[in-house]
């Protein structure tokens, strides 16, 4: 019998020390949250009667209702968009977008990265900016 709870009181020790050591893994997992991608939103271009070029990797399309904008940002710099008055795009005057994978602007070396509805002209700049020194400052703490 006393054997018995030996073995009994062993397991039980065992069993706690899972448990701490579980929890703390849980403590060190709260501590520093995972930061996922977002999931890519789709978005409805419809009537597309304008384009501003910001620079070689970001267009910010006009159209839709409400003078909607969407701003592309291509996979790759397309200098390409400094020429002409007219965008050509991969996409049909009503398209719905979720993934870009194969869409394009201007020429078809111009893949787009992604798509997303931004309030402005200004908006636009100011996510790219915003962007641009989080990535600075990612490749500073490296």
């Amino acid at each position: 019998m006393l054997r018995a709870t030996f073995i009994a009181a062993g397991a039980l020790a065992a069993g706690l020390f899972s448990l701490a050591a579980a929890g703390a893994q849980e403590t060190e997992a709260a501590a520093e949250p995972e930061t996922l991608p977002e999931p890519p939103r789709c978005v409805r271009l419809v009537n597309i009667h304008g384009y501003s070029v910001i620079d070689s990797e970001h267009v910010v399309l006009k159209g839709g209702s409400g003078n909607r904008r969407y701003l592309a940002t291509l996979r790759r710099s397309c200098p390409e968009l400094r020429f002409g008055t007219r965008l050509t795009t991969s996409f049909g005057a009503n398209a719905r977008i979720c993934h870009p994978t194969m869409e394009y602007i201007g020429g078809r070396t111009c893949r787009i990265e992604q798509i997303e509805e931004v309030e402005s002209l200004e908006a636009a700049r100011a996510l790219i900016n915003a962007r641009a020194q989080a990535e600075d400052s990612d490749a500073q703490s490296r």
